[in-house]
């Protein structure tokens, strides 16, 4: 008897802590048919300002179409008969006349002009390219230039001026040889449909009077 009443105690304690637990609970609020939040679709994405691309929209490729600029660089393309007259040169570069050949030719489509050249410098072989090609972005001729005499890929920018009939460039760079600074200006002259005269001055400092350091006439090779 005295057993069966301590049951029902414990019983009857067990009952009103875990009421107390269920009463404590918060109420289910939520609704048995309310829905998730539906998730955001594109259109709920607000459009970007005008004149701004949107996000991972993709871009449809100009194209290109080749102005009287271009026209410009097919005055590269054949075979040259080249004579180089260095008046001054640096340290390691004499003063000389020296014979070589060049070929040039359009590449890409008509977008660039590539002139490979070959001869002798201080009784060495000798080759070079340049590349050139008119940038509508900047509304500039640009040029590269790179030969075996060192490991430097030297940049142009510059203008043509239709009088003339020629290419006026500026690059400024490190000398090869001896690490100073080298303002160069170089002029492409197409004097006739036989006859390129480019000529090369360099200064080496804002303001200094440049030096009249190279001259080459390419004449088209007839054979």
């Amino acid at each position: 008897m005295r057993l069966e009443r301590m049951t029902g105690v414990v019983v009857l304690a067990a009952g009103l802590v875990f009421g107390g637990v269920v009463l404590a609970a918060p109420p289910d609020t939520k609704a048995a048919d309310e829905k998730p939040p539906a998730e955001k679709t594109v259109a709920d994405v607000p459009a970007p300002p005008k004149g701004m691309m949107a996000p991972m929209q993709p871009v449809k490729p100009k194209p290109v179409v080749l102005g009287p600029q271009h026209k410009v660089l097919g005055g590269f393309t054949g075979r040259w008969k080249t004579t180089t007259h260095i008046m001054v040169a640096g340290p390691t570069t004499p003063e000389q006349d020296t014979e070589g050949t060049a070929e040039g030719k359009l590449v890409m489509g008509g977008r660039f002009a590539q002139l490979m050249h070959a001869g002798l410098l201080n009784g060495e072989p000798f080759e070079g390219l340049m590349l050139c090609g008119y940038d509508e972005v900047v509304q500039k001729y640009t040029a590269i230039w790179v030969d075996n005499t060192s490991t430097a890929i030297i940049r142009y920018v510059g203008t043509y001026d239709s009088a003339k009939k020629q290419i006026s460039m500026n690059s400024h760079y490190s000398d090869p040889a001896t690490r100073r600074l080298t303002l160069a200006r170089v002029t492409m002259t197409f004097v006739d449909a036989n006859t390129i005269v480019y000529d090369e001055y360099i200064a080496h400092a804002v303001g200094e009077k440049e030096a009249h350091t190279r001259s080459i006439t390419y004449k088209k090779a007839t054979s």
